[in-house]
């Protein structure tokens, strides 16, 4: 028999199935709400903070203005009462009355020219009996009107500004009658004032007050004020009066009864509380005055620790602390207030998404039963009545019929025609119920469809509007009805223009017509401004489902928001595009007023060393050029620093000694490490290449930076310097002038104070340094290596640095150069180095065996005479060895004809008496600087053929080949007219243009050098212009020269400070040859002035 509890079992599981779905499906659904539910609530936390925060930050702007407003009339104060004689202005005109005295008032009235630029005096005390120091205060204290009257005006703010004095008087700005308020000592002895008494000397001591009651009449203010002295002696006190409720109307208006905005002191003083009603206060409160009773309890320092979002309780406190002076602003609302709103919305999202679900569920059960579960559960009877014999119990649902026909086939031939007759009758049943179930379907479908259509339009912001062909509203969006407050069917048959603005209205009536009379696939697009808001409008054809057009629809959309928005950023980009400007001028001001004392100094430098020179004298011009290189580094720093911001930096690679490149950076720096009594140690290895394709200046600008950095943060032990070559394994074939780079590793290590892990990220970003404490202790603007990595990244290389705390720091980069020959080394002859009581290192042994250089170490001064016919050789000597044995070192060197090379500490001279000695012996000699490397190899040469060059020409040994002064020619019968302002620059031109025969006129401005030019006393072949200059620039001079046909091949060429690109490309279009920017060499003023006139 068939087990019918088993049949039963497999309709129920079926059942349990479709109800864990549901539920499993329901608690998906929750989950999801639930989430959403919790993150619009951290989202309107978060809005409500950054809101806050803005405003704050506002706020804080306000106030610093003000602290950097009395800080600088602080500081006038101070200096022009520790130097009274600075000051130009006398005692200002004062009457007495009785014990008390004023400022005499001006004749002219200046409220009836409405304008009130003057201050009040007024004070206790005789004016004839006054000594010079009062009377040095009283000027002092009038002088300080202008600046309270340009404080008065960028702060709105403000209500008084006023200079106490400790002599019983005050200066107080704006004006006010003395019948409505004078000094009295009261105005001494407040709080306030007691409190700027105890403030010490210093720029950074300033007190705010409590807030109190205008006694003016201002209402609510407080006071912003700092101590002046007179050499370090408590003179008086400058203060600022702000009004609170000019502060309070800067912030957001309140619209719920039950928000507030608080502004709170240290001393849980309030100076704002700003709620619905905007009034401003008007006693002095305290916070537990005005908060809830649930706040109440708190304080100052409990609210400060709190953090800047917090609940508590029914409350949201939401904070911002002020850094300038620890206020912290605050906003309390009610939790309920808005979680209410978001809570409504999550119960209804999950009610509607369950409904939903709980119609699809019932539906696919519906669907699945009827048309599976339930024929099979009748198939299954069936089956079980023709077992029995009854076969016709159980009717066949659609298409099963074959199926209960080969049962019943099986069962019974006998039955086959009733069957079939059955069969046909159920056929016709369910089709009949097919078509009417379909129908009912496609109903439901389509009622569906509109209401999802419905709920688009109501849930879109814009407003839609649909329009017959005569112009009247057919329908609209639940956004439209709430923007003109009409019923649903209030508006259907009118026109737009009867419900809305006049311009709105007349904008979508013509733009309705014209979407009829004109198709556009895009549709038609306006924008329209009424006097409170401005609106986009977009209209287009409207088509039934057989593609006829019924009517028009229009889209209009409130777009003031943005429309202000783009405003405010308009504005914003011109501001930012002036500041830009600003500090563009300013930096190319700044490299004209320093470059120009740089020429003329390191003009005369040139000029000295032309001259007959010994050569302790020439180390020390030399000496002095690097410093001034130094400073002209300096200004570079600044200037690229703008060039990097601007993506303009470069660099020009041209062929440059390595070893004269570490040269420079060391002497660069030599003098602070001397001064500290660091060791200095310098290791280029002897594969590294000398002459390679670089950029020399940025390169030394590079090592200069690290060496500074490691001298600054070192005090005490050692600095090196390494160089040596990468080997990237090809370099087995020897070196190679190809186009394959060459890398060399650069390495500047110290044992300073180190660098901790954490703060090691940011050291190459601008203006940052390892702690920013350090800028005071070591100074340095934190350019140098955001500067250096710029650099060597241009350089296609790259910069890393090792650092541990307490033990020192390593920077490391390594750069590709391509190699250039060395033709100098072919022109070497051979050269033999005698060491006596001076040690060699091995790595400088080394260069010497590859430099064609012979060394000898030697134990007596008898050994020097077996090279006595040698040309070429030279002893090397320390200083101190020297005063052992002067004359019998002397005597060897003039017997042998031995050049005497002395090495003395870098930065310190040698012994004057030694230096003596040796010129009046007429002895070869050369100064070698310790830490002795690479680069004394070319020095000894250098000598070495100078040596041969003067025994050639019978020039006198002891002197110096490049002190010799020799004249240059190549200018001789050229007229060159100088046009320059300054009168030390013109001395160093005008010399420099001498040594190389030229004739010089000189004009002190662009007008004097147009009546020069044309009154053609001189013929001038070449003009050298300033571009600053007074009565007239080089700019304006040049473009007058060229409108007169006769000078327009004249070659002009502008010598000036202005260095930057844009410098050089006015004075192309201004009609110069070419652009030369100071500091010029005389190298570079010949050949430039060779090039023009060729």
């Amino acid at each position: 028999m068939f087990d019918k509890s088993s049949k039963e079992q497999v309709f129920s599981r079926y059942n349990r199935s479709v109800l864990a779905v549901f539920i499993v499906i329901t608690l998906i659904a929750m989950s999801i709400a639930s989430y959403r539910y919790f993150i619009e609530l951290e989202s309107y936390q978060a809005r409500e903070l950054r809101t806050l925060t803005t405003r704050a930050k506002q706020l804080e702007n306000t106030l610093i203005l003000g602290l950097k407003s009395i800080a600088g009339i602080k500081k006038f104060a101070n200096y022009h009462l520790s130097f009274p004689e600075e000051l130009l202005a006398t005692t200002p005109p004062l009457e007495q009355d009785g014990n008390e005295f004023y400022l005499k008032k001006n004749s002219r009235d200046s409220f009836a020219h409405r304008k009130n630029y003057r201050g009040s005096i007024t004070g206790i005390g005789q004016v004839a009996d006054f000594d010079e120091l009062q009377k040095q205060e009283l000027a002092m204290a009038n002088a300080l009107t202008p600046a309270f009257i340009i404080a008065k005006n960028s702060i709105k703010e403000s209500n008084w500004f006023y200079y106490i004095s400790l002599n019983q008087f005050v200066s107080l700005y704006p004006w006010i009658g003395r019948d409505s308020w004078r000094f009295s000592e009261r105005n001494l002895n407040n709080d306030n004032i007691n409190s700027i008494k105890t403030l010490l000397p210093g720029d950074d001591n300033f007190f705010w007050s409590p807030p109190y009651l205008d006694s003016a009449g201002k209402g609510l203010s407080a006071s912003l004020g700092t101590a002046v002295y007179r050499n370090r002696s408590l003179a008086g006190a400058v203060l600022m009066d702000f009004s609170l409720s000019s502060l309070s109307d800067g912030l957001p208006d309140i619209s719920k009864p039950n928000q507030a905005l608080v502004l709170l002191d240290e001393k849980n003083n309030v100076l704002i509380h700003k709620t619905a009603d905007n009034q401003a206060l008007s006693t002095k409160l305290t916070w537990q005055d005005i908060a809830p009773k649930q706040l109440a309890s708190y304080s100052y320092q409990r609210i400060n620790q709190l953090p800047d979002s917090h609940k508590e309780g029914t409350w949201l406190i939401q904070k911002y602390q002020l850094p300038i002076n620890g206020w912290v602003l605050l906003k309390y609302q009610p939790y309920q207030e808005f979680t209410a709103s978001i809570f409504n919305r999550f119960i209804l999202m999950l009610v509607l998404f369950f409904l939903g679900l709980f119609a699809f569920m019932s539906i696919i059960y519906i669907v699945t039963r009827k048309t599976f579960m339930k024929p099979t559960k009748e198939f299954i009877n069936h089956i079980e009545h023709c077992s029995h014999g009854d076969p016709g119990k159980v009717k066949p649902p659609a298409d099963w019929s074959y199926w209960f026909k080969i049962v019943e086939d099986i069962f019974g031939q006998n039955r086959t025609l009733l069957q079939q007759m059955k069969d046909q009758n159920v056929i016709l049943d369910t089709r009949v119920n097919e078509k009417t179930q379909a129908l009912r379907l496609k109903s439901e479908q389509h009622q569906r469809d509109y209401a999802l259509l419905r709920s688009v339009m109501d849930a879109i912001p814009d407003y839609i509007i649909f329009n017959d062909l005569d112009g009247n509203m057919m329908g609209y969006n639940k956004a439209f009805e709430n923007f003109v407050q009409a019923g649903s069917l209030d508006l259907i048959g009118k026109c737009s223009n009867e419900v809305v603005s006049v311009e709105l209205g007349q904008s979508l009536v013509a733009m309705s017509k014209a979407s009829l009379t004109r198709s556009t696939e895009q549709g038609l697009a306006q924008v329209v401004e009424t006097p409170a808001n401005t609106y986009e409008v977009f209209s287009n054809q409207l088509y039934s489902q057989t593609a006829e057009i019924v009517g028009t629809i229009n889209l209009v959309r409130d777009v003031t928001s943005q429309y202000s928005a783009n405003v405010a950023l308009e504005q914003a980009k011109n501001q930012a595009e002036y500041a830009n400007q600003a500090k563009s001028q300013f930096l190319a001001n700044m490299s004209h007023e320093i470059r120009t004392p740089i020429n003329a100094i390191k003009g005369m430098l040139f000029l000295l060393a032309r001259t007959r020179l010994t050569n302790e004298q020439q180390q020390h011009i030399l000496n002095a050029e690097g410093a001034s290189v130094s400073l002209l580094h300096l200004v570079d720093e600044v200037l690229d620093l703008a060039k990097i911001e601007s993506g303009n930096m470069s660099v020009i690679k041209m062929p440059a000694s390595i070893d004269k490149i570490v040269d420079q950076a060391v002497k660069l720096n030599i003098g602070m490490i001397s001064e500290k009594q660091l060791s200095l140690k310098i290791n280029i290895a002897v594969d590294v290449p000398d002459i390679v394709l670089t950029d020399d200046l940025r390169l030394v600008q590079v090592l200069t930076n690290l060496l500074n950095n490691a001298m600054k943060f070192t005090h005490q032990g050692e600095i090196s310097l390494t160089v040596e070559k990468v080997n990237t394994g090809n370099d087995a074939a020897g070196t190679t002038f190809d186009d394959s780079p060459v890398l060399v590793r650069f390495i500047v290590a110290d044992t300073g104070i180190g660098i901790a892990k954490e703060k090691q990220g940011h050291l190459f970003e601008a203006f940052r340094q390892a702690d920013e404490s350090m800028t005071r202790e070591y100074g340095g603007s934190g350019l140098g290596l955001s500067i250096c990595q710029q650099i060597i990244n241009l350089l296609s290389g790259d910069i890393s640095l090792k650092s541990d705390l307490g033990k020192g720091t390593s920077f490391t980069f390594v750069l590709p150069f391509n190699l250039v020959e060395n033709k100098a080394l072919s022109k070497k002859s051979a050269l033999t180095l005698c060491s006596y009581s001076h040690v060699l290192s091995e790595s400088l042994i080394g260069h010497l065996a590859g430099s064609q250089i012979s060394h000898v170490n030697i134990t007596a001064l008898s050994e020097l005479d077996k090279y006595k016919n040698n040309e070429n050789v030279a002893l090397i000597i320390d200083e101190q060895s020297i005063n052992e044995h002067p004359e019998k070192i002397y005597q060897s060197c003039l017997d042998n004809q031995i050049l005497l090379a002395i090495s003395h500490p870098m930065a310190k001279g040698i012994s004057s008496e030694i230096i003596e000695r040796i010129e009046a012996l007429k002895l070869s000699y050369i100064l070698l600087e310790k830490p002795l490397y690479r680069s004394f190899i070319s020095k000894l040469f250098s000598v070495i053929t100078a040596r041969e060059l003067a025994a050639e020409t019978a020039i006198d040994e002891s002197i110096p080949l490049q002190s010799l002064s020799q004249d240059i020619d190549n200018l001789k019968g050229i007229n060159v007219l100088l046009v320059e302002d300054n009168l030390v620059n013109q001395l160093v031109a005008k010399e420099l243009l001498k040594t190389m025969q030229a004739n010089v006129i000189i004009a002190g401005h662009g007008k004097e050098a147009l009546e020069i030019l044309t009154d053609k006393q001189h013929h001038i072949d070449v003009v050298l212009m300033d571009i600053q200059m007074p009565i007239m620039d080089g700019l304006t001079a040049t473009r007058q020269i060229r409108q007169q046909k006769e000078f327009h091949n004249l070659p002009i060429i502008a010598m000036t400070a202005h260095a930057r690109e844009e410098d050089k490309q006015r004075s192309l279009a201004a009609g110069m040859n070419k652009h030369m920017a100071k500091p010029i060499s005389a190298e570079l003023l010949l050949s430039s002035i060779l090039e023009v006139l060729n």
